[in-house]
């Protein structure tokens, strides 16, 4: 399952132009979005493929909205047609139904895209909210798909005929005697063809049949009713030959090239129009303010709208994956390989081929360009000066060696496999900007650990391993700490295909595979953020940060203390036996969310808090990723609208005034690796130092919150080597939470107080401060996460199929047992088809497709998509204490505890202690002769 091009030229018989026309098909299954976000990076165009018996799935939705986002324009086939009348369409009017249906919901799609553009806009330019309608009906016409338009194709690529309204105008005018525009305004839409007078003629009346389904599906319904109408005796070659003659003749009548190529050419922008529209999007660098003052960026801006092929031109590529192809079908490295192969038996079959196209210019062999990976723009130097050698046109399978690309055209560089690791631009000027990085909608989720059986073999083991990790896009390939290779897919099918093209293309040794390993997540439940209500005012000693100075001991900080005093640590491991100290003796109230601890040294003592942020501001976070990265890079216009959406975020979510000014003037940073949704906080900053600080949005009254460090502990360590070390134990832990290891989001971690003690110590054999701050900072954060409320998060898969009424109930008990929670169930118009959609976590998924195949005998295929993170709300540590839950209870066994099922698996996984014992009682035990 991978993409493939092939060049063409197609010469329509009514223009005299030739156009050269490059398709790109990518497979079709949910778990290779990824190779489809490849393609439309390289596209102009999308010819978005709709099954006419399934209707509009999942991946029908993911792939309209992927080609929206890269601004590339859609024509829409309706496939399959020919199922139809072996189904539950029995005639041709209940097949006119079964289009519109679909095209409607096509369009319902569009509509919520457009919706959402129009919204987005209206947020950065409130003058235009005046006109939101007409801006909607005007988009509308542009983007809708109708039939009368032209940018719809009816097709059966089995049978490899297919028409649109253009085409089938042209027929029906040279076989009916009328003009042509004449069937080309009335064969879609409510009109009837009277054929006495050979007109159109509005449709007046029910009994009377729409001009479309009298003059265009009639005769195919005919042609496969022929089919359906044979007894069951008929043998299957009879059928097939049956079936190849109406094959033949609709096939001649209605050629599926010529329809499809023609649609291509009439409704899908060139090179010079679609580059325009699409640059701002994909290298938004050309635009921007500095870039206008560069004669050199101005060139290759203008180079690339026009597309300009010329020698002079500035040469501008984008690669948007590594390809493996055999060098069989390489022509000028056949020979070569296969002397290689004569000497050294195990020579590498495969060579990458960068998938690319060019954007402006002439690429020829033997010219000097510049490689530039995807952060080469962003502060980080990664670029390479070479000499191309190898270019090649794609031409499915295979490959044809030429010596140039020009501007506009799809095709393949060899010999960058050196220099780039997946994507990446080439620019005959160092000065050029890289394109953004594509966003692709499928993310590895699912893990295996892979080993060689025989340990000689490991060698060539990690060798393919990196060559499987830049071949595929969406996969990733990591060492851990016990030196296991891990390999992250998007799904089931992806993790087969990989481990395929491991064994039999990229490493060519026998190696094991273990279990699925999937990701969880770590988070806090929002009690500590929830404004109390409460009938008084707070009093002051309910505050988090103290503002007398210098800081007394906090009453509960004193509680902390007392009661860890009491408490002897039995293990010298505390970092991975929190989650046993939790079971063992449950924090009181008092402490939940707090944690204090001092540097091995004893001088710096450090107050924390963890408080957790709803679970909506997280999703809200994560979808800014970009942003959280170079939030240090936007400008003040930029941060100002940030912190305000940020801040409008919170408050919806039910955050206290108190916790919203702390986070907006005194945070830290984001994390783990600066982008992902935990947050550190720290009163001892100056407010201006805030990541968040600028002046266009102050936060009135935050100044109260501020402390002062202790003034003794500047001798030992400066203030930005504090919040530094600081940091930097805030990623360790949230890197790895303590229930199982896993990463944590949605927390957020307070400061409350830097204490001093006076230590005397002739020589500090624990280092600098800094380091002691960080570990120190990191196991805090870590107790502080346990003690709060701390909840378990799963991945959930959205999974859509189409399900008859009479096995509804089989795949239901299926559902079930996975824990699946049903979104929808919806009864297709005429048919007694389901289109049901399931939410199932990904820890249940596997073998899931399979379970419903067998149930649905082989009919039903699930299409499982990533939809979202969701919390176990089970509490991991839940115990019956209070009068409500003992009476509930009693002393019964409690039902299973979902959290701490997963939390202990993990843990089991990974090594780590659990709770569980291996031998309950000893004198129970027995050996297999005494159970005779």
């Amino acid at each position: 399952m991978k993409s493939s091009s092939i060049s063409i030229i197609y010469h329509p018989p009514d223009i005299e132009e030739k156009y050269l026309i490059n398709l790109i098909d990518s497979p079709g299954h949910v778990d290779f979005s990824f190779e489809v976000s490849s393609a439309l990076r390289l596209s102009d165009g999308a010819l978005v493929l709709v099954d006419a018996l399934e209707s509009v799935c999942q991946q029908t939705v993911t792939v309209i909205r992927q080609a929206w986002e890269e601004r590339v324009r859609m024509c829409l086939v309706i496939n399959k047609l020919d199922r139809l009348p072996f189904h539950f369409i029995k005639n041709s009017s209940e097949g006119f139904n079964h289009i519109k249906a679909i095209l409607q919901e096509v369009n319902t799609e569009i509509s919520s895209l457009i919706t959402m553009e129009i919204n987005t806009m209206i947020e950065k330019n409130p003058s235009i909210a005046k006109g939101r309608e007409k801006l909607i009906e005007k988009m509308e016409e542009q983007h809708y798909f109708a039939p009368e338009k032209g940018n719809v194709a009816f097709a059966s690529s089995l049978d490899c005929w297919a028409f649109s309204v253009d085409s089938h105008s042209e027929f029906l005018s040279r076989k009916l005697g009328i003009d042509k525009q004449q069937v080309k305004k009335h064969l879609w839409g409510d009109f009837y063809f009277n054929f006495t007078k050979k007109t159109f003629l509005p449709l007046d009346s029910e009994a009377k049949s729409p001009a479309f389904v009298t003059l265009a599906l009639d005769p195919i319904w005919k042609e496969y009713d022929k089919l359906v109408e044979l007894p069951d005796s008929v043998s299957n070659a009879k059928h097939n030959e049956l079936r190849a003659k109406v094959k033949e003749r609709l096939s001649k009548q209605m050629p599926l090239d010529s329809c499809v190529l023609s649609l291509v050419v009439r409704c899908l922008p060139s090179p010079k129009v679609a580059q325009k529209q699409r640059l701002p999007i994909l290298c938004p660098a050309l635009y921007e303010a500095g870039a206008s003052k560069s004669p050199e960026l101005l060139k290759i801006r203008r180079a690339i709208e026009k597309v300009d092929c010329s020698d002079t031109a500035p040469v501008v590529v984008y690669v948007s994956k590594m390809m493996p192809i055999d060098k069989t079908q390489i022509s000028d490295l056949k020979d070569d390989y296969l002397a290689e192969l004569q000497v050294k038996p195990n020579a590498d079959q495969y060579s990458l081929i960068a998938f690319s196209r060019v954007f402006s210019g002439k690429l020829s062999k033997d010219s000097t360009v510049y490689v530039m990976g995807p952060k080469h723009s962003k502060g980080f130097a990664d670029i390479h000066k070479i000499t191309v050698r190898n270019l090649y046109i794609f031409m499915g399978m295979n490959l044809n060696v030429c010596d140039f690309l020009l501007a506009g055209s799809v095709g393949g560089i060899g010999g960058l496999d050196s220099y780039l690791y997946k994507v990446g631009t080439l620019a005959s000027s160092p000065e050029c900007p890289t394109f953004n990085p594509m966003n692709y909608k499928s993310k590895p989720i699912i893990k295996v650990a892979i080993e060689a059986e025989n340990l000689g073999d490991m060698e060539k083991l990690a060798e393919g391993l990196k060559k499987l990790n830049r071949a595929e896009p969406a996969v990733e390939v990591y060492l851990t700490e016990s030196g296991e290779y891990i390999l992250c897919t998007c799904g089931e099918v992806h993790l087969q295909k990989c481990i395929k093209d491991l064994r039999d293309e990229f490493a060519k040794v026998k190696f094991k595979i273990s279990d699925h390993i999937v990701n969880f997540r770590e988070t806090i439940l929002l009690q500590d953020l929830k404004q109390k209500k409460t009938k008084n005012p707070p009093e002051k000693k309910e505050e988090v940060v103290q503002e007398s100075k210098p800081i007394p001991i906090h009453p509960v900080h004193a509680l902390i203390m007392e009661l860890e005093k009491e408490e002897e640590k039995k293990s010298s491991d505390k970092l991975t036996t929190l989650y046993l100290e939790k079971l063992k003796h449950l924090k009181g109230e008092n402490q939940r969310g707090m944690a204090f601890d001092k540097t091995p040294n004893g001088r710096c003592r450090l107050f924390v808090r963890a408080i957790g942020l709803d679970f909506e501001v997280v999703k809200w976070l994560e979808n800014r990723r970009d942003l959280l990265r170079r939030v240090t890079e936007l400008t003040q216009e930029q941060l100002a609208e940030f912190v305000n959406q940020f801040k409008a975020k919170l408050e919806e979510h039910s955050t206290r005034r108190k916790i919203i000014n702390l986070i907006l003037s005194y945070l830290l940073a984001f994390g783990p690796k600066r982008h992902e949704a935990n947050l550190i906080i720290s009163p001892f900053l100056q407010t201006a130092q805030s990541l968040l600080y600028t002046p266009l949005a102050a936060n009135v009254g935050a100044e109260k919150y501020y402390q002062n460090v202790p003034k003794e502990l500047a001798e030992y360590i400066s203030l930005q080597e504090l919040h530094k070390s600081i940091v930097a134990g805030f990623e360790l832990a949230t890197l790895s939470g303590p229930l199982c290891e896993e990463p944590m989001v949605g927390a957020c971690f307070l400061v409350e107080a830097i204490e001093y003690e006076e230590v005397k110590l002739e020589a500090d054999p624990y280092g600098p401060l800094s380091g002691q701050v960080m570990s120190t900072m990191r196991e805090i954060c870590r107790k502080a996460f346990i003690n709060a409320e701390p909840r378990i998060v799963e991945g959930l898969y959205l999974c859509t199929m189409q399900v008859n009424s009479d096995i509804l109930g089989k795949i239901y008990s299926v559902i079930n047992k996975r824990r699946g929670k049903i979104v929808s169930e919806e009864l297709l118009p005429e048919t007694n088809v389901f289109t049901v959609r399931v939410l199932i976590p990904v820890v249940e998924s596997f073998g899931f497709a399979e379970e419903i195949r067998k149930k649905g005998d082989g009919i039903t295929d699930p299409q499982m998509t990533f939809s979202h993170w969701e919390i176990v709300n089970e509490d991991p540590f839940f115990v019956a204490k209070t009068a409500e839950q003992m009476e509930e209870f009693g002393n019964q066994v409690q039902p299973p505890n979902l959290g701490k099922i997963i939390v202990e698996k993990v843990r089991k996984r990974k090594g780590l202690p659990t709770e569980g014992k291996l031998i309950v009682k000893a004198e129970k035990q027995r050996t297999l002769t005494k159970m005779k």
